[in-house]
């Protein structure tokens, strides 16, 4: 999986997370126009994840490495293990 690290910054009129491009190259499911979603799980703790492939109910092009079903059946564990935490 990995760990990177970034900063919180400003892009022009709104707040920014700044990451390595580590990251990017690692995981290219987060490219640059890529919507994505961020939940609060806790304080201090922040979940992103891709909102396009799981809002356009379409299939990821990189499997999951946590579940060989992909991304939506990864948000739908999460989301089951977390109901009514967040």
């Amino acid at each position: 999986m990995g760990t990177y690290s970034g900063t919180i910054t400003t892009t022009g009129k709104s707040e920014a997370i700044r990451l390595e491009k580590a990251l990017f190259k690692s995981h290219p499911e987060f490219r640059q126009k890529t919507k994505v979603r961020a939940h609060v799980i806790g304080p201090g703790t922040m979940l992103v994840s891709v909102a396009d492939e799981i809002a356009a109910g379409g299939v990821p092009q990189l499997p999951c490495p946590r579940h060989c079903t992909g991304a939506r059946a990864c948000a739908a564990a999460w989301a089951n293990a977390h109901r009514g935490s967040a």
